[in-house]
């Protein structure tokens, strides 16, 4: 009966988890079951994705990078969008 419950909660974290990364609703269920308490463990030990989308290729690269690694186009980084470019004398 124990093992019934950790494996529901498992699937409740691993739908979580997979609706916060955009991944399947139904594999991160079944992988939240599978993997039962350790699933806990791996929903707040893992970090959030720190990247952006290049706006040419459509392919995840860094948040910082100035050069796409997939098809090579040029990227402001995201450190400037958000604060600014810095002011020319």
């Amino acid at each position: 009966m124990l093992w019934i419950m950790f494996a529901a909660l498992g699937a409740l974290v691993g739908v979580l988890a997979a609706h916060r990364r955009g991944f399947s609703l139904v594999a991160g269920a079944l992988g939240g079951a599978f993997l039962g308490p350790l699933s806990f463990l791996m929903f707040f030990v893992s970090s959030v994705d720190r990247g952006r989308t290049c706006p040419q290729c459509a392919e995840r690269v860094k948040a910082d990078a100035r050069k796409c690694k997939h098809c090579g186009s040029e990227l402001v980084p995201a450190s400037v969008l958000k604060y600014g470019a810095a002011k020319s004398r």
